[in-house]
């Protein structure tokens, strides 16, 4: 059983969109991805707060990330510094991928889609471990390591068509402007008088798909009988087929810089710390069209609709710090056990978002309209991290390694001009939960040169209910499954490994619709995507 919710972490979002249309009832109940968009919720905040090991360098990437107890490898930087306390030398290391993506998206019923394949050159690992200090004391060995670790991509393009239904998009738009004199639609910029939710219906009455039915201030679509979602009449105009189709597409990453330090005690304790400088941007593209089939075979009828574009775009760029602190131990023989925590980070972002419409009439006329630029920053910490790990070393054969992270997607909180949201804090507790991450991978060398490796990750849920429908979808679970060779021979190695990455995401609805008193609900109906990925990284590292 599905739980429709408003968007996410707005929380009074929906009273707000409602209250500014005069005759739409407070009780009245709105929301899918196409109205939220523009908004900055919990499930932004989540996506932000993301991260996935399988970037790094390509020994890491093949081991699936279980490096906490592990060191001697320049991941240890945004892993656990305290690694670094393993380097008996200095060593800088490039490491560049390979990826292609593609989304897949289900849907429960006819669906035709199109599974865009990217392929894309990215950067997955730069960095230098210098190690400063040799000595006999306690104090064994000092290394200091700063480089560049990719956490997430955003890079995503799908394209899905809907079947045909007598659904559309309008109808909401018509139900948001009733009550509002035309007046206020009329002038240049009203967008800033009205929550960002609106702006579709605004759109909509400036691009023609709306008009005034009477002087009531009350709307319809564009058609010669004006179509009424809960009583369709028959005849000429009266809509009764539409065809659907959603561009999306999603482009960004999110990238690390990190400074740390790591401390080696008598070749059995190792302690370390760093500092993480996030660097984010996200862009999201979303382009909705309708095309009503019926009206097109009606040219006696002049004046209405025959098609719809109405697209929606928003940008994300900002920054984040976050600490590090970790231990790694030897009690005994070839045994490690290591723990590291991450602070929350502190994110700042910066959004922009605008949207625009055309429409097309059937007697050829085309209206275009677009919104001003909404700016708007925010402030709001992600999740604490603590990882655990234990590894087994074979003397010169192989090693085993286990890592267990708990993230707590249940703590993260957002800031305004006044201090911390106890709304959103809130909210983020009865939404989200703690996740349980496991990653386990494995090495060994044939050859005193020659080393295989593999691994596999699972990244568990964060949310109370897994069937909570979002408004957008809401990345749920994930898995990868890695694999490697590496080669090293004097100060040189070259490290290849391949990760497929498998990524389910929560349903939703394209838009939907409800007013105390009416039972019908305009909605698309659920769909559900599900994102793959395949990382070829190739690493080339030199030792002095």
């Amino acid at each position: 059983m599905k739980t429709k919710i408003w968007i996410t972490g707005a929380l009074c979002a929906a009273t707000v969109a409602t209250a500014g249309a005069q005759g739409i009832s407070n009780d009245a109940v709105l929301g899918g991805k196409l109205l939220g968009v523009s908004y900055f919720d919990l499930t932004t905040m989540k996506m932000f707060s993301q991260r996935n090991y399988a970037y790094g360098t390509a020994r890491s990437s093949a081991m699936a990330g279980a490096f906490t107890s592990l060191g001697g490898d320049l991941a240890s930087i945004g892993i656990n510094p305290a690694g670094l306390g393993m380097y008996r030398a200095s060593e800088f290391g490039l490491s560049l991928a390979v990826e292609t993506n593609s989304t897949h998206e289900s849907y429960p019923g006819d669906l035709w889609r199109e599974d865009y394949n990217r392929t894309r050159f990215v950067p997955t690992n730069v960095s230098l471990a210098l190690n400063l200090y040799q000595g006999s004391g306690a104090l064994t060995s000092f290394t200091f390591g700063f480089g560049y670790n990719r956490r997430a991509d955003f890079n995503y393009r799908s394209t899905v068509g809907l079947p045909h239904d007598n659904y559309t998009i309008g109808q909401i738009f018509e139900r948001q402007l009733d009550g509002i004199p035309e007046a206020d639609l009329s002038r240049d910029y009203s967008y800033g008088d009205f929550p960002t939710s609106m702006w579709g219906g605004i759109l909509g009455y400036k691009a023609y798909m709306i008009d005034p039915a009477d002087e009531n201030d009350e709307y319809d679509l564009t058609t010669v009988n004006p179509y009424n979602p809960f009583n369709p009449g028959s005849g000429p105009g009266v809509l009764t087929d539409v065809d659907h189709l959603l561009q999306s597409r999603t482009k960004g990453s999110i990238g690390e810089y990190n400074i740390s330090a790591g401390m080696n005690f008598n070749n059995r304790v190792y302690v370390g710390l760093g500092i993480g400088i996030q660097d984010i941007y996200y862009r999201q593209d979303e382009i909705y069209s309708e095309q009503y089939v019926n009206d097109k075979d009606l040219p006696n009828y002049g004046g209405y609709l025959y098609n719809m574009y109405y697209g929606q775009h928003v940008k994300y760029t900002g920054t984040a710090v976050d600490f590090k602190l970790g231990i790694i131990v030897r009690p005994a023989g070839g045994l490690r056990v290591g723990v590291a925590f991450h602070s929350p980070s502190f994110v700042s972002v910066d959004q922009e978002y605008g949207a625009d419409m055309q429409t097309e009439l059937n007697d050829g006329q085309r209206h275009f309209a677009e919104t001003n630029l909404l700016s708007y920053d925010y402030r709001f910490s992600s999740p604490p991290r603590l990882l655990t790990g234990i590894s087994y070393t074979f003397g010169n054969v192989g090693v085993i390694s286990a890592d267990y992270e708990r993230v707590w997607y249940n703590g993260m909180r957002i800031s305004d001009k006044d201090g911390w949201r106890d709304d959103y804090k809130a909210a983020a507790k009865e939404i989200f939960k703690g996740a349980d991450n496991v990653r386990v991978g494995a090495e060994f060398k044939p050859l005193p040169s020659l080393a295989l490796r593999a691994g596999y990750a699972y990244y568990g849920s964060m949310l109370r209910d897994d069937d909570r429908v979002f408004d957008g979808p809401v990345g749920e679970r994930s898995y990868n499954v890695s694999a490697g060779i590496g080669y090293r021979k004097g100060i040189i190695s070259l490290d290849l490994a391949y990760t497929y990455m498998n990524e389910k995401f929560t349903s939703y609805d394209l838009f939907y619709y409800k007013e105390p008193g009416y039972e019908a609900i305009s909605q698309s109906g659920y769909l559900t995507p599900e994102r793959t990925r395949h990382l070829v990284t190739l690493s080339f590292g030199a030792r002095f």
